[in-house]
């Protein structure tokens, strides 16, 4: 009897025994699969984001999104250098036009600097880097939509354009609740033009990055707004996109020299030649209202007319002097006497448009 207690007790201890080695194997089993897919997952999460959380440099997919932000193969492989070369993080930020973006700018701007070349290499070397950040300044800022008047700020320059064709330069006096207020255009002599109420009109208008808008609308009367003569227009929702400047533009109040050029004739028939001469001992001083790449606007009391080629000298910085030529656009008259006008530059070294765009995107 004793011997048949101590064999079942026996075989209880046994069968205990296996079971919880059993179940030690599989609690094993459970810790290593654990181990096994979060290791698994590490791995993935590395191939993804590379050592340090950065993101792995895919080339054909920087190229692709490049070639969508507008950039040309010789901008795109520019940029494409420039990002390996400093190791970016996350190389795909730079396209959403943030500090990242002038950071290797102005490293580029620096190696360029201070390597041994040509003033004329590496003037052009700087020009295609502010082609880049032109470029995708330009699109990024696309995304951001305006589809009515009452977004409209103070201050906005806008171009009236009358109902028969004569366009006139202006600004955003106010955006009132029930219309917006403009200030009353001037005619060539200064005059302000008044239209009669319900007279139709087309409103240009364009944003920072050079993005352009128009409108059609028509008058409701004039009044007093903000201590300045105010044309007023109704408000409208179906905002057109009407084309785009290329370049940003900065406002500034610098003064500024500019100089009438003649054309002079030469010649008779066959050998009639024109040619340009700066009357230098005209020089007139201005203020520089804005500036960009592409051109400038210059209050003065004594403007040229519209159409006028003309010659201009600035500084950037303190002994920093630039050149440019031009053409007047646009001249807005103001009484009693003076006006501004809006000038497209039609010859600039690449020297002069390297410091103008140091200038206006501030990358030094």
């Amino acid at each position: 009897m004793l011997a048949l207690l101590l064999d079942i007790q026996y075989n209880f201890i046994k069968e205990q025994s296996i079971t919880s080695v059993i179940i030690l194997i599989g609690a094993i089993c459970v810790v290593l699969l654990i181990f096994f897919l979060g290791y698994q997952s590490s791995r993935s999460s590395a191939r993804s984001t590379g050592e340090n959380g950065r993101s792995v440099f895919k080339r054909r997919v920087f190229r692709r999104v490049a070639r969508n932000m507008g950039l040309t193969k010789q901008q795109t492989q520019t940029l494409e250098n420039l990002v390996t070369r400093y190791r970016i993080g996350n190389p795909y930020i730079i396209f959403s036009n943030t500090s990242q973006l002038d950071f290797i700018l102005k490293k580029g701007m620096k190696e360029i600097d201070e390597k041994a070349a040509p003033e004329e290499i590496k003037e052009a070397e700087k020009l295609s880097l502010f082609r880049v950040k032109q470029a995708i300044e330009r699109n990024y800022k696309k995304k951001q939509v305006i589809s009515t008047t009452r977004q409209l700020r103070s201050n906005q320059e806008v171009i009236i354009q009358s109902p028969t064709g004569e366009k006139y330069p202006s600004r955003v006096s106010s955006n009132l609740k029930d219309v917006l207020a403009i200030e009353v255009p001037k005619d060539r002599n200064g005059e302000p033009i008044r239209w009669k109420k319900w007279t139709p009109v087309k409103i240009f208008f364009w944003k920072p990055n050079g993005e352009g808008f128009s409108f059609t609308s028509k008058t409701m009367g004039y009044n007093n707004v903000g201590g300045s003569s105010s044309l007023l227009i109704q408000h409208k929702n179906n905002i057109i996109k009407a084309g785009q400047r290329r370049f940003r533009r900065k406002e500034v109040e610098k003064p500024v020299y500019f100089y009438k050029i003649n054309i002079i004739e030469t010649g008779i028939g066959k050998e009639k030649r024109k040619r340009a001469v700066v009357n230098e001992k005209g020089r007139i001083l201005g203020t520089m209202l804005d500036i960009s790449s592409g051109g400038c606007s210059i209050k003065t009391n004594h403007p040229l007319d519209k159409d006028s080629l003309i010659k201009i000298e600035f500084e950037t910085e303190r002994r920093n002097m630039v050149t440019v030529f031009g053409k007047v656009r646009h001249l807005r008259r103001s009484a009693p006497l003076g006006g501004i006008m809006h000038i497209m530059f039609t010859r600039i070294s690449k020297r002069n448009l390297n410091k103008i765009n140091t200038y206006v995107y501030d990358i030094a």
